[in-house]
């Protein structure tokens, strides 16, 4: 009986509002404390023996630098090869050091030094995008020409040959990815849910989703048979990737940097492959829009979606506040304040990505059609002024987050490959600034035709997903 009262009263405190005097107690700022003009990062394209930017910001005598490499020269059954080259390099030995003595000069000389898949999508096309390898690194300015030789020494002399070492590597990215799969579904399942319609997230997902983790399940499990087939492919995939033509240099520091560091990078870049391999033309198209991927655990997680672009939306910056207001009042209440989720959430991704989706979720079914109702709420949504100013201010928080100088570095070149401009950004600002409750209510429409495409994925229990298994195309076990 207590057990009940106490539900009672949990019930009513979750449905009834704060009151005035409660909000108004917070202290809070208001729109005059914001700054109208969007921050321009810098960039500026230089002469180099590649395409060269440099990123001028003060970085107390670190240099930050990064190599792209074009990745359309690796064939689509091959891609997920991709992935697995970039965790290799650097972590096993080269022609010069084994993999300690590697990881010792690396640690001693430079703050860092990473290789990384990464695909850029197209702001004004959502069926562009431009996947490549990024190789970066950071050191003092005096250690600069120690990076250069150590990125060559990686990159051209890789030991491909240690096969207990890459086997090592294959057990522990498969290791991790389970971690991955178990504490962050939530990415996985949107990634995947994206791959039915999105052809650069079919690319992303080959790269470091679900259908990755199968790719590298299936080499731990079959190493022995094929591993000199992995080597050979490891050693294709390298040649085909790290070429020059078409590479782009990042170069983030201090002013004069710049004319400092420049004859070390010309004479790596000399030391690249002058290869001019072909480009790949790539198809992911699926036929599935429903998937249940079950893993072990009692929780699931959700991810619903579509992009609106496909059907005939226009992106606006007053979408990034309508995020805020869908994520922190109706996902929050809805699916983790009364659903019991640990998360619920929204994403309006610029190029039409559309994503709702729950963290940790006890639910299935009814977090689905929370998803579905969601029009009905942006439809008859009210905000007093001051609630407004609340989500105006906090979406353009998350735009004015402090970058590092790296950050401001890769951002900026991030936007550049996008075909983000300057005047796109600062036109998505006002719009948020100038965003009014009648805004929010004219996107119900959207919302309800993204919901009607019904794209979901649903990573989560074997017992929920079976019990609902009529949602479902496609039902399977991920951690086979």
């Amino acid at each position: 009986e207590q057990l009940i009262a106490d539900t009672e009263r949990l019930k009513k405190r979750q449905m009834t509002p704060d009151t005035p005097e409660e909000l108004n107690s917070i202290p809070k700022l208001t729109l005059d404390d914001v700054d109208k003009k969007a921050e321009i990062l810098p960039i500026e394209k230089k002469e180099g023996k590649v395409e060269t930017y440099f990123h001028s910001v003060f970085s107390n005598g670190i240099v930050y630098f990064d190599m792209l490499f074009d990745t359309t020269t690796v064939a689509q059954e091959k891609v997920s090869y991709i992935s697995l080259l970039a965790r290799i390099m650097g972590s096993i030995g080269t022609e010069k050091y084994d993999y300690m003595q590697l990881s010792n000069e690396t640690n001693i000389h430079l703050g860092g030094m990473y290789f990384a898949p990464v695909v850029y999508a197209d702001d004004k096309n959502n069926k562009l995008y431009y996947p490549k390898m990024k190789v970066g690194g950071k050191a003092v300015l005096d250690k600069f020409p120690k990076m250069t030789e150590l990125m060559e020494e990686v990159i051209n002399k890789t030991n491909f040959e240690d096969k207990k070492r890459i086997k090592e590597i294959i057990s522990e990215s498969k290791s991790r990815l389970e971690m991955m799969i178990m504490q962050a579904g939530h990415s996985l399942a949107s990634l995947r849910m994206f791959s039915y319609f999105s052809p650069k997230s079919a690319l992303d997902e080959e790269l470091r989703g679900i259908s990755y983790y199968k790719f590298i399940a299936d080499l731990e499990k079959n190493f022995d048979e094929k591993s000199d087939e992995i080597i050979a492919n490891l050693k294709e995939v390298a040649a085909l990737v790290f070429c020059k033509k078409d590479m782009i240099v990042s170069i983030t520091g201090t002013d004069e940097y710049f004319d400092k560091v420049k004859k070390d990078t010309d004479s790596l870049i000399e030391k690249l492959s002058s290869a001019e391999p072909k480009k790949e033309v790539y198809d992911f198209s699926k036929d599935v829009k429903t998937e249940g991927l079950f893993i072990p655990g009692q929780v699931q997680y959700v991810a619903k979606g579509a992009n609106f672009r496909d059907l005939g939306y226009k992106q606006s910056g007053k979408m990034d506040v309508m995020q805020s207001i869908v994520s922190l009042d109706y996902m929050w209440n809805t699916v983790r304040v009364k659903g019991g989720a640990y998360g619920g959430f929204a994403n309006f991704g610029n190029t039409g990505n559309v994503f709702f989706g729950s963290y940790r979720d006890p639910n299935l079914k009814e977090t689905i059609d929370a998803c579905n109702e969601m029009d009905k709420y942006l439809e008859t949504f009210q905000a007093s002024k001051e609630e407004m100013t609340k989500y105006i201010i906090g979406t353009i928080a998350s735009h004015d987050g402090v970058l590092s100088p790296a950050g401001k570095g890769s951002r900026a070149l991030s936007r550049h490959i996008s075909n983000i401009s300057v005047e796109d950004i600062q036109r998505d600002r006002d719009a948020i600034l100038n965003t009014k409750v009648e805004d929010i209510n004219a996107f119900a429409p959207m919302v309800k035709a993204v919901m009607k495409e019904n794209y979901y994925c649903v990573i989560g229990s074997e017992q929920k997903i079976k019990e609902n298994k009529d949602l479902f195309e496609n039902i399977t076990n991920i951690l086979e």
